[in-house]
């Protein structure tokens, strides 16, 4: 395995060596298997700061409540991993290409005093794709990746 590093710094995951990284022109990170079958996996990532008029706690509790108001209109479901990290995900048809089946995985975690690290990622296939066994075993591995996604501090001068 290999460890990828998102462009800000703050996510850092590990997917199989072969796999190649790149980035979309808007600088999403990209990462595919070598032979570019079995799916495309990208992520955005972004920090969320809570303002001070906000009350209650502002812990994972809140970031458990942020994520699973997706539940009654996309489905899903959400899970609190160690260390205070949650986790978002759902599996859902494309409504822009219906050939084309998403997988999303929505993780964040505290990284500072009323702040989350958020990383969202997706995992992309040909919906006819879906029963064979490399995207299959794709799946399950970066299930596996994803729950052991790593929140780094931000760098100094990160602004949120």
């Amino acid at each position: 395995m290999k460890t990828v590093v998102d462009e800000s710094g703050l996510v850092e995951f590990d997917v199989p060596n072969s796999w190649i990284v790149g980035r979309e022109d808007s600088g999403t990170l990209i990462v595919a298997p070598e032979d570019q079958t079995g799916g495309w996996l990208r992520l955005d990532v972004h920090t969320l700061r809570i303002p001070q008029d906000v009350t209650g706690p502002v812990d994972s509790s809140y970031l458990r409540n942020m994520l699973g108001s997706q539940i009654p209109t996309r489905g899903g479901e959400v899970e609190t991993l160690s260390g205070g990290t949650v986790l978002y995900r759902v599996a859902e048809q494309s409504t822009d290409e219906p050939d084309l089946m998403l997988y999303w995985w929505e993780i964040g975690t505290p990284i500072a005093t009323r702040e989350f690290g958020l990383a969202f990622f997706s995992f992309t296939i040909v919906g006819s794709d879906r029963a064979r066994q490399n995207v299959l075993d794709n799946l399950s591995m970066l299930d596996q990746q994803i729950r052991k996604v790593r929140f780094r501090p931000p760098p100094l001068g990160h602004k949120f």
